[in-house]
Formats: structure tokens, sequence, C-alpha cells
């Protein structure tokens, strides 16, 4: 459901709101591209590209591979465009959440904050944005997943915080149960009379905001404080379900 979400607001947010990306000048990466043979290359292929927010929302290649959409000739629209392999390259490993963070300031922000960040940028083996999105940023990791990944490093023979990942599972599914019972309140409300529906949208908007911190906080892996963030997410949901049952529904 969080994916779903994330994936809604990312291309109404990119496309402005308006239903899809609007027309711009002629992008020959996409127009070249979409002609090629459907290979797989950088973990995505076009089709990929095409069918992820990114594609919907009109973020086009040159944004994280760099080059010049605006030329028709290969070579020059290939200036600037380096393999993932080499670390003058915008998808090179350890820049990938410059690159993603140039769009997703603050989660870049959180990211920075943390322990991975600081392991990435030390030894260049942290995690980065495609270690849970994928290259295409389409997928957001369920709890199961995330606990999975999360021991590729986190357990028991390697040695550090071999519970995290345990813990992480469990506040993503707290997360998805709090995030439904916004859903509900907020369907709820729309039912509602008037008089309790103006009572509970105050704390419906809190809520709202809360969960939207706490899903950008977790790039920090703080797992207490994103426990807080919920807890006081999950009290705001509450309040206005409560303001629902003072008045008539």
């Amino acid at each position: 459901m969080i994916g779903m979400v994330l994936a809604a607001a990312a291309v109404a947010a990119l496309s402005g709101g308006q239903g899809g990306p609007q027309p711009g000048p002629a992008n020959h990466c996409v127009s070249c591209h979409e002609r090629l043979a459907a290979t797989t290359a950088g973990g995505h292929s076009f089709l990929d590209w095409r069918q992820s927010p990114h594609g919907q929302g009109g973020v086009t290649c040159e944004k994280c591979h760099g080059g010049d959409p605006a030329q028709a000739d290969q070579q020059a629209a290939h200036r600037g465009v380096y393999s993932s392999r080499e670390a003058r390259s915008a998808v090179y490993y350890t820049n990938i959440p410059a690159t993603c963070g140039a769009c997703h300031t603050r989660e870049l922000g959180f990211f920075k904050q943390s322990r991975h960040y600081a392991q990435l940028e030390t030894s260049g083996r942290g995690p980065n944005c495609v270690t849970c999105h994928g290259s295409m940023a389409t997928h957001v990791l369920a709890p199961n997943e995330m606990e999975q990944t999360c021991s590729a490093c986190h357990n028991a023979q390697r040695g550090p915080s071999p519970t995290a990942p345990i813990a992480a599972r469990y506040l993503l599914e707290l997360m998805h149960q709090v995030d439904f019972s916004i859903a509900v309140t907020r369907q709820l409300a729309d039912k509602s009379g008037r008089a309790a529906r103006r009572a509970a949208v105050p704390y419906l908007d809190r809520a709202r905001g809360s969960m939207q911190l706490a899903r950008q906080s977790w790039h920090s892996f703080d797992l207490a404080e994103v426990e807080t963030m919920l807890m006081r997410t999950a009290a705001a949901s509450g309040q206005a379900d409560s303001a629902l049952g003072g008045g008539k529904r």
C-alpha cells in the first residue's frame, strides 16, 4: 500500500498535478533509446524507466546519467555520460545518493545523518538508494524483504547490530498499520456530518504530515526516532477518530 501511495505521489508531484507530464522540447535520449532492442543495462531497461514513477512523471535519462537530450547526434548527446563502473559517473555506486538527492533533498538530508552514509563515504561498501528502491525507484521493500535485505550485513557472523533487521521489519509493519488507520479515518470523515468532519480534519492533517516526515526520516535509519514519529502519527490518527465519534457520522 505504501509503495502505491509513494508512486502516485511521485507522479503527481513531478507532473505538476495535471494528470501526466506536460509537453516539452524533444528529448533525443528517449526518442532514440525507445527504438533500441529491449536490453537491460545498469540494472534497468528502457521499459522499466517508462513504467516507473520517474518515466510517467517526466524525469528523463539525463537527470541521472548526464548527457544532452537536445542533441540528435549520438556523440554530442552522450557527452558527459560515463559507465556506472567509473567513479566520475553520476550513477557510480557512491555517487547515487547525491544524484537521487538532487530531487529528493529531504531524504538525502536524513540519509547523511546515518551510519550507512558514513560507511558508504569511508569504505564505499554501505547501502545506497538502489539497495532498497531499485535503479528506477520502482520498489518499496515489504517488511519481510526489509528483514532479508538488512540481514545481508546485520547478522551474527558479520557482527553489527544483528537484531536491527527484526526491528526494521517491525517498524515497517507498524508504518503500514498506521497508514491504513489514517486512510480509514479519512474515508469515515468524508462520509460524516459537517461538524464531525470539521473537528477531525486538523488531526488528520497532522497525522498525514507526521507520516510523511516518518517516511522521510526512515532514511536516517534511526529506528528509535522513526518509532517515536510513528507513535505520534498514530496518536493524531486516534484523535481524528475520536473527534468523528463526537459528532454525527
